[in-house]
């Protein structure tokens, strides 16, 4: 049986899918750079703190959304809204259950604040104290990483 979040997780992803236009990208990358850049991070902020490709991807996802305004919009029925900021939510789980915490701003935002967030919301899943409007929002983007 489910859990009364994964319930709400489920039918808010089958809202989504049912009534909001979507289109999906699929490209191949090559991410040498970008783990050459991690390791220089990581190296100068030291081992407790280090940041994940995962937070560079959210960064980059959100600094392309940014680039392309007509990306970081929603469909609104008779009309297309477009947002001035790149607000993600990062689906994250505990092996259990799914959320999608909120990391707003994150066009503005720095990569270490946007893993410190990250790691924070996973303690809360892990914890089991998730709470808090970030767990309820809803984002511009939803960013899921299968890979890892």
């Amino acid at each position: 049986p489910l859990n009364e979040s994964s319930i709400a997780t489920a039918n808010l992803l089958a809202h989504s899918k049912q009534t909001i236009p979507h289109y999906y990208l699929t490209v191949d990358v090559t991410l040498d750079s970008l783990l050459k850049l991690r390791a220089t991070l990581n190296e100068a902020i030291g081992e407790d703190a280090q940041i994940s490709l995962n937070d560079l991807l959210i960064k980059a996802s959100a600094c392309a959304m940014k680039s392309c305004p007509s990306a970081n919009a929603s469909w609104m029925g008779d009309s297309v809204r477009m947002y001035k900021s790149v607000d993600v939510n990062v689906v994250m789980g505990n092996g259990d259950n799914l959320y999608t915490p909120l990391i707003q701003g994150v066009d503005g935002r720095g990569v270490k604040s946007i893993s410190d967030e990250l790691s924070s919301n996973l303690e809360s899943i892990e914890e089991g104290t998730v709470a808090g409007e970030n767990f309820n929002a809803v984002g511009t983007v939803t960013f899921m990483n299968m890979g890892m």
